[in-house]
């Protein structure tokens, strides 16, 4: 289904609008790009520390990474470039941590959270992003316990779906943060919003998500889960489980209390003729979300909860923050390059250094042989995509 939206969307052209290069490049291309979605700053804390630590608990940094939506999706594209293409598919984050290594995901975690600092476009505006956090953090947990209590055989997928299912907003905002700001504030109705979205950009949130986790084609519902998940209930009344669950994982996730009746009943209508105890999945995501808050020290009674985006302000010279950032950034993945004991290994770090800092997926070395005057394609290890460049000078 996504497959088709892309074929209709590229074949449509850029759109009118000349905004931020969207009538140079569509909406569609430069999503592709590099993401540096920003981190929970407790989580991001939590983790360089734990990925720091003498003997690494790779149970807490499978959890941490499960509990923000941001470093999830940035891991999980990681690990579905090139550069990992022998490895088996990873369709849990702990396969994809275990496939990336701690070191990796630490000197990634740096550089966002540096990115996120210095980046300036990004302010509190109309978006927050604990808010964001807690929602989707809900939804995944709400998500899990339903394919639990439905005998969903992935349960890891489906909280994964309600992990990513809006990081799509994420994404709009990173790429575009004047205008989708603009419209966060203009259409707080999901509805209204993704119409916008659509007018405006030539692309939704929901499509934006859908499209790039298609791209890892490990033959999942995911996709058309966060694809469907604000579509009318009768589009999705015979749509494959994962659809149905994320649908009212979602909606639960955003519903105040009173309300939640009215949803148990749109549920009857996706799963009749069975009833699953929503209720129950409910309070047991709930308490399991504050067990998390509490361990991340997040407070909801005070104000920092609802903080939004971190940014210095009015930060003076661009420039001199430019290189500022350069330098800390370099500092950070500096050390992964310096304890490589071998050219094998240095070329590995380089191009894990780079998919961290620019988010280029596939990459390719040519080395210099001053024989020849001349760069030559070069494979690191047996399997690697860059072989077909060898004899490429």
């Amino acid at each position: 289904m996504t497959k088709s939206f892309y074929k209709s969307y590229t074949e449509k052209g850029p759109i009118e609008d000349d905004y931020q290069g969207l009538t140079q490049y569509p909406a569609v291309y430069q999503i592709l790009g590099k993401k540096n979605l920003p981190p929970i700053p407790q989580i991001a804390q939590k983790l360089i520390a734990a990925c720091s630590a003498g003997e690494v608990n790779m149970q807490e940094v499978n959890d941490l990474v499960k509990w923000d939506p941001a470093l999830c999706f940035e891991i999980m594209d990681m690990v579905h470039s090139g550069a990992y293409q022998e490895a088996k598919p990873a369709r849990t984050v702990e396969q994809a941590v275990d496939l990336i290594g701690s070191d990796i995901i630490k000197d990634l975690v740096g550089y966002l959270s540096i990115n996120t600092v210095f980046d300036t476009r990004m302010d509190n505006g109309p978006f927050d992003q604990m808010i964001f956090w807690r929602h989707s953090l809900k939804c995944a947990l709400l998500a899990q316990s339903m394919s639990k209590e439905m005998h969903y055989g992935y349960s890891e997928e489906a909280f994964l779906a309600g992990l990513l299912h809006d990081i799509g907003k994420l994404i709009l905002l990173k790429k575009f943060p004047d205008k989708y700001r603009k419209l966060l504030y203009n259409n707080p109705m999901a509805a209204d919003l993704i119409l916008k979205e659509d007018q405006t950009l030539g692309i939704d949130h929901c499509k934006t998500a859908a499209w790039l986790i298609e791209q890892w084609a490990d033959h999942s519902f995911m996709a058309d889960a966060i694809l469907y998940h604000h579509h009318p209930l009768e589009r999705v009344v015979n749509a494959s489980p994962l659809v149905k669950i994320l649908y009212i994982a979602n909606i639960l996730a955003s519903t105040e209390e009173k309300e939640n009746e009215t949803v148990f009943q749109a549920a009857k209508k996706l799963f009749e003729p069975k009833e699953y105890p929503l209720d129950k999945c409910l309070a047991d995501a709930e308490i399991r979300l504050q067990e998390i808050c509490h361990f991340l020290g997040l407070d909801e009674s005070q104000p920092e909860y609802s903080k939004g985006y971190t940014r210095f302000g009015n930060v003076g010279d661009g420039v001199f923050f430019e290189e500022a950032r350069d330098t800390a950034l370099v500092a950070s993945v500096f050390p992964t390059i310096y304890q490589a004991e071998s050219r094998s290994e240095l070329l590995k770090a380089i191009r894990q250094c780079l998919q961290i800092m620019l988010g280029v997926t596939d990459i390719m070395f040519f080395l210099y042989n001053s024989d020849e005057k001349a760069l030559i394609g070069h494979r690191i290890e047996a399997g690697d995509p860059s072989a077909m460049f060898e004899t490429l000078s």
